[in-house]
């Protein structure tokens, strides 16, 4: 009697160890099946917020560039007398339309000024620079890489288009990073006017690159900036983001009148040396722009760039 009573048991015993492993395996699939819809739902919510994200960047890219375009359009630089040349590198007329792509190489670079139908356009059949995207305020920028990427105008004369009473105001939007000429036109040391970097520092030379040389005293490399060189009758300027960066008394005028010369950017009018930058406009007129006429491109330039002007 015992013994049936415990075999009984044990019996029984079993049969519930048997249930709860049962349904412990059956609980251990029902956890493995919602882990892993689970984890398809958590894999598809990430595809979907990436997606999202993308389109969305892609989205606000096209809307500061469409912004930047129409900034271009209606802004004051061709309204304003005595321009030379107007590049800048958010519009479709800039480039060819096979170059508007992040990573192209640049073969021309093309003027916008309207009143001019002697276009100062700018190309380079070799050491092209780069078209690239997003660098300064999400806009598209021409990249200069400081080995041997540059760009250069056809010949202009001196008197004629370029420096009207050997005198000038230049703008260039540009990010610098190192090397030495941004821009230059020049016959040789005697008639001279371009820009370069020393040790981080910004240079305006105005007829030569001795008595007619502005260096100023800090740094402006490694962030966007809008740079104004004038030369007036009787001073020389440069001017950072709409400030005074360094200013001299200069009634020098060119050695030699007329010559002729290209415009050269990215470095020297014969290619070196050369300088490493973005660059996203540079405007040439051939006279020294009243106050409230520089202060107006300043103001458009800051705006289309997102640089604070002072």
């Amino acid at each position: 009697m015992h013994s049936n009573v415990t075999k009984l048991l044990n019996k029984k015993d079993r049969c519930r160890k048997n249930t709860e492993y049962q349904i412990t395996k059956f609980n251990f699939h029902m956890k493995t099946a919602f882990s892993f819809i689970e984890l398809s739902i958590v894999l598809l919510v990430i595809s979907i917020l990436l997606a999202a994200s993308v389109g969305s960047s892609r989205v606000i890219s096209q809307s500061k560039l469409n912004t930047a375009r129409t900034l271009t359009q209606s802004s004051p630089v061709n309204s304003i007398p005595g321009l030379v040349t107007w590049i800048e590198s958010t519009s479709e007329q800039s480039f060819n339309a096979t170059e508007q792509e992040n990573g192209s190489s640049i073969t021309n670079w093309y003027d916008l000024n309207s009143y001019s139908t002697a276009k100062n356009n700018f190309s380079q059949s070799t050491n092209k620079p780069t078209y690239k995207t997003g660098l300064i305020n999400g806009l598209p920028v021409v990249s200069f890489d400081g080995v041997n990427d540059y760009m250069a105008t056809g010949s202009i004369s001196s008197s004629a288009e370029f420096s009207l009473l050997n005198t000038n105001t230049i703008f260039l939007v540009a990010k610098l990073y190192s090397g030495t000429v941004l821009f230059k036109f020049e016959q040789d040391s005697g008639n001279h006017l371009g820009s370069e970097l020393v040790s981080g520092t910004l240079r305006f030379d105005f007829p030569n690159d001795s008595t007619g040389k502005l260096v100023g005293s800090t740094t402006v490399t490694n962030r966007p900036a809008i740079f104004t060189y004038d030369h007036s009758a009787s001073t020389q300027t440069i001017y950072s983001n709409g400030s005074s960066y360094a200013s001299q008394a200069n009634s020098l005028t060119f050695a030699i009148t007329p010559f002729n010369s290209v415009i050269s950017i990215g470095g020297d009018v014969d290619g070196d040396p050369l300088a490493k930058m973005d660059v996203g406009e540079f405007i040439i007129y051939n006279r020294s722009l009243k106050f409230e006429e520089r202060k107006i491109i300043e103001k458009y330039l800051g705006q289309k760039w997102g640089i604070q002007i002072s």
